[in-house]
């Protein structure tokens, strides 16, 4: 496929011929381009992401969101959507934009739920979106999906911690870090309500915490969150997933098997990947699944080719070392 120049008009023009061209292959509108403050906006909703959405009840409970750059020469930033399901993560949706506003963001989700013909299970929202921190992805999150709830992906919160406690203006010491993250973990992985309670009083009550103002207005902060975070609040829900691993794992295939750790020459080739690789790759993967198949290391880079040599010449000469 002929990608056009690497930027602008002609850019522009070929990636609009090529938009076309899915609508028309796919017999639906798939792709649709848009723009935000002069900036181009692309949502991606493929045949296998609306059978995602038709066919997996999970969408309509958790929905996993997280973007990535360094994906293209021009870093555009690619937002995916994806749920759990008995085959692991799989996609609902994506888009490209080239600014992280808020405003940018929520453009992009209102063009991809404008793609969707069943949008999840039927329910129009999910119960839930787990994301990391962001503001401007929470924000949008909450303006086009008012229903939702909004959690924290469990891993980004205690990394958000560590990294407070290790800026030297915050004046821990070493020996405290630890402790504070000691307590931090307790709250989360309380599954009552009143035990993160008393967890909560026993780390302000700290002699460490008393004397500095800057982590007590930190802890107090945090606590403040506490519906967002602290698993007590989601066990009715989540079904064990706590973290944003589906959707890291989503960027991990796109990169590594997909892109295969290069950039995409521009706009048009990184569309153009995430419509026909992207997909393709999880086509592959639910037909092997369901023809009882399905072998992991085959969707990874770490993968062996078959050996043509005998058992019988391959010879013990140490422990775990076979020559």
């Amino acid at each position: 496929m002929q990608y056009g120049e690497k930027s602008e008009k002609g850019m522009l023009e070929n990636l609009h011929k090529n938009i076309d061209g899915y609508n028309n292959k796919f017999g639906q509108n798939c792709v649709q381009s848009g723009s935000w403050n002069n900036s181009s906006v692309i949502a991606i909703c493929t045949p296998v992401m609306q059978r995602v959405h038709q066919m997996c009840p999970n969408s309509a409970e958790l929905v996993f969101m997280d973007s990535s750059g360094c994906l293209d020469k021009d870093n555009h930033r690619l937002f995916i959507l994806m749920t759990h399901s008995a085959a692991g993560g799989l996609p609902l949706g994506c888009f490209i934009t080239s600014s992280e506003s808020l405003g940018a963001i929520k453009y992009g989700l209102e063009l991809l739920k404008s793609l969707i013909k069943v949008p999840f299970y039927g329910v129009g929202y999910p119960q839930v979106f787990m994301t990391d921190d962001s503001k401007a992805e929470r924000g949008a999150i909450a303006a086009v999906f008012p229903q939702s709830e909004l959690m924290l992906c469990t891993f980004h919160v205690l990394q958000a911690v560590w990294r407070w406690a290790h800026e030297s203006k915050h004046g821990l010491h070493v020996d405290q870090r630890p402790l504070l993250m000691k307590h931090v973990k307790a709250m989360m992985y309380a599954l009552e309500k009143e035990r993160m309670e008393q967890e909560y009083q026993i780390l302000v009550n700290q002699e460490f915490v008393e004397k500095n103002q800057a982590l007590t207005a930190y802890i107090q902060k945090l606590y403040q969150r506490n519906l967002e975070w602290c698993l007590c609040h989601r066990l009715h829900i989540m079904r064990g997933n706590n973290t944003n691993n589906y959707v890291e794992s989503g960027f991990r295939i796109i990169k590594d098997n997909v892109f295969q750790r290069l950039k995409a020459y521009n706009l048009t080739q990184l569309t153009d990947f995430i419509v026909q690789r992207w997909s393709a790759h999880y086509i592959r993967k639910l037909l092997d699944i369901s023809n009882n198949r399905y072998k992991p290391y085959q969707y990874t880079l770490n993968s062996f080719p078959a050996t043509s040599i005998p058992a019988e010449d391959v010879e013990l000469v140490g422990t775990g070392i076979c020559i």
